[in-house]
């Protein structure tokens, strides 16, 4: 594409001008059979018809929350709050069959942070959550319905899968936030990264331009709608190149994995994101089959491999499996990104690297040793990237520093926390001036896009690509060496083969009788093979 990265909003509506009757999305169900599909003049009048009636619900800039189960109805309530200039909130739905529970409280805690006073979702869930009015004379579950009652009644909820057919969207302003994307809350109390229009439209661009995307783009999918990388990489971006996209529920691929690799050769998918051990998972599931489905990835052209570390045996396990039924050498790319940066930040990378782990533990990058860590590159990243020690002066060659991104992609801040925004989005470094809050924003923290965002991760360029080697709030220390998690996890998991389930570990720091440093695993077993002797021949930390 040529000229500047264009608004979503305006992509669609071009998008539904030259070719309204083109399939856009599909979802699919567990058995493979097609539930739901949109084409380009579908989609449109739908989400206009949602857009009139979140407009009569809510005001310009207000907040909404995205409670839905998987399917098509999410995207159709995202776009209807784009074209009614309010603000979406994508939240995991809690199960209405449970009360209370982490799903509620997670619900309760963004519902509080955004401010929103409504609820979007199908009429289906709805009823079914609202099955929990009639517990409320059981004494035994008041405290659980006194939690559900905050799913119940501390906002209007709105069945948007109902509403009529509108020729015509409210006007909205351009450059309005988009939405809130929560943080998943694995390393602190999640916080809402507010992502605007424009950080959007550049973040859909990088992503189109460094996949080649384009109309002849298949996308197949199994990604959580409300999560940043299946919403905007697999969700929006179908839209936003003019391709086909082709969802399933994460469900569906929790139960059966290979059905991912089976709608890939049903569609002929040319693009696919996953985390790691999503292709080990299907590539061992595949092997166990005692009747293997039929298989063609010779459409692939470009699997990301995404929020969480790379680990060479997923990427190697898939490249097995699959070789003998079409899988490409190198369409299988480690990516990097985060919400902060709305979710992209570099992929393409084709180095595969065995760096001295004492060295990495000594905060040094070098090839080789007696003892390897493999890392992926990720590529060069299109925008400002910096290696930096503490207090942000550039990391010496070859040293793991912080990574710090300035990019356009760059969100405007945590909503609300003016103080961590600052922190986080408005960093310096020596000899620039601060970055300071937007006039008139500063309540809701939104930094000036001069700042320096520090990502927390850390990582180096080795040939002019950049290795993510671990996080900073991640990062165990014990007796002055610096332990990876995924690394040490990697050890357990190789000592102990068999004996605890794969990818299914984790290692935490933690204090001896006499105060020392050390390390503890958390383990799930597998059921076979003797634990304890696997305990017995796994070195120590």
């Amino acid at each position: 594409m040529a000229g500047p990265p264009a608004d979503l909003l305006a992509v669609f509506e071009t998008w539904v001008a030259q070719k309204p009757t083109a399939l856009v999305h599909t979802f699919l169900e567990g058995d493979g059979s097609e539930s739901d599909s949109y084409t380009m003049g579908q989609l449109d009048r739908a989400t206009n018809g949602v857009a009139a009636l979140i407009a009569a619900k809510v005001k310009p800039g207000e907040r909404a929350l995205l409670c839905y189960p998987p399917g098509l109805d999410f995207l159709v309530a995202f776009y209807g709050c784009l074209k009614a200039g309010v603000v979406a909130v994508p939240v995991f739905p809690p199960d209405p069959r449970k009360l209370g529970g982490p799903e509620a409280d997670a619900f309760a805690s963004i519902r509080t942070s955004s401010g929103a006073a409504v609820a979007l979702s199908t009429l289906s869930y709805i009823k079914n959550k609202g099955l929990a009015r009639s517990l409320r004379g059981f004494k035994s579950l008041q405290q659980d319905v006194a939690k559900c009652a905050d799913l119940d009644e501390a906002c209007e909820w709105v069945a948007t899968d109902s509403a009529p057919d509108a020729a015509v969207p409210p006007m909205v302003k351009a450059g309005d936030l988009a939405f809130l994307q929560y943080t998943s809350g694995s390393t602190s109390e999640p916080k809402g990264v507010m992502i605007a229009r424009a950080n959007l439209a550049h973040n859909l661009r990088g992503i189109t331009d460094a996949l080649r995307s384009d109309e002849t783009t298949v996308c197949v999918s199994w990604l959580p709608q409300y999560h940043d990388m299946g919403l905007i990489g697999s969700y929006l971006g179908t839209l936003y190149c003019g391709g086909k996209g082709y969802h399933s529920s994460p469900l569906d691929f929790v139960r059966d994995p290979t059905r991912w690799v089976r709608d890939m050769t049903k569609y002929g998918a040319t693009h696919v994101q996953a985390p790691s051990f999503a292709y080990g998972l299907v590539a061992r599931k595949f092997l166990e089959s005692d009747k293997k489905p039929t298989v063609d990835l010779s459409a692939l052209v470009h699997a990301i491999n995404a929020a969480e570390p790379v680990r060479a045996c997923d990427v190697d396990a898939f490249r097995a499996a699959f070789a003998d039924h079409g899988l490409k050498p190198g369409v299988i790319f480690p990516t990097y990104g985060l919400a902060e940066h709305t979710v992209f930040v570099c992929t393409n990378g084709t180095q595969r690297v065995d760096f001295d782990a004492d060295a990495l533990e000594h905060g040094r990058a070098a090839v080789g040793g007696a003892r390897t860590t493999t890392l992926f590159g990720c590529g060069a990243p299109p925008g400002e990237v910096a290696i930096v020690e503490d207090g942000g002066a550039a990391a010496a060659d070859g040293a793991v520093g912080e990574i710090w991104l300035r990019s356009p992609s760059r969100a405007r801040g945590y909503w609300k926390c003016p103080e961590k925004s600052a922190a986080d989005f408005g960093a310096s470094r020596p000899g620039e001036a601060a970055a300071s809050f937007v006039p008139g924003r500063a309540r809701f923290g939104d930094v000036e896009a001069a700042g320096w965002l520090r990502t927390g991760d850390l990582g180096f360029f080795h040939e002019g690509e950049l290795f993510v080697c671990g996080r900073l709030k991640d990062l165990l220390i014990v007796r002055g060496k610096n332990h990876y998690p995924q690394d040490l996890e990697k050890t357990w998991e190789d000592a102990a083969r068999g004996a605890f389930r794969p990818g299914c570990s984790a290692a935490v720091a933690c204090a001896g009788d006499d105060g020392a440093e050390g390390i503890q695993f958390l383990c799930e077993t597998s059921g076979r093979g003797d634990a304890a002797a696997a305990r017995r021949r796994t070195p120590r930390a």
